[in-house]
């Protein structure tokens, strides 16, 4: 009954949770956050304001017109995939070469974006079945 049902989309929200959250929550780009990422103004970054560089503001900005997302979610996106052993996870996960993201930043953050997508709506089709 719906009882069930409600528990089943739960248990999948819990184990996908946080795909299926940042997905579903994601925001547009915002023209005040993209005037600071610019202009070289702090940014929210793991709950704390940031300086950001100005080459990785740039690329953050592409990003986010490339995504249609909000600067902070792509900058958060950026600093997953800051370190070689984060962006072969993501190769990894994609099912790609362990090494093929290693000098490629943009494309592994693009690239978990993508694979936050495909989990964050797997989860919400597991929960309506």
């Amino acid at each position: 009954g719906r009882a069930g049902v409600e528990e089943r989309v739960e248990r999948l929200l819990t184990e996908r949770g946080e795909s299926a959250m940042r997905v579903l929550s994601a925001a547009g780009p915002d023209g005040a956050k993209r005037q600071r990422l610019v202009s070289g103004g702090a940014m929210e970054l793991r709950g704390s304001a940031q300086a950001v560089p100005a080459a990785t503001a740039q690329e953050v900005a592409r990003l986010s017109d490339e995504l249609g997302l909000d600067e902070e979610a792509c900058l958060e996106l950026w600093a997953e995939v800051s370190s070689r052993a984060a962006r072969r996870r993501v190769a990894s996960r994609a099912g790609l070469g362990e090494r093929s993201l290693d000098g490629e930043l943009y494309g592994a953050a693009k690239l978990l974006w993508y694979l936050e997508v495909e989990s964050g709506l797997g989860a919400v089709l597991a929960a309506s079945r």
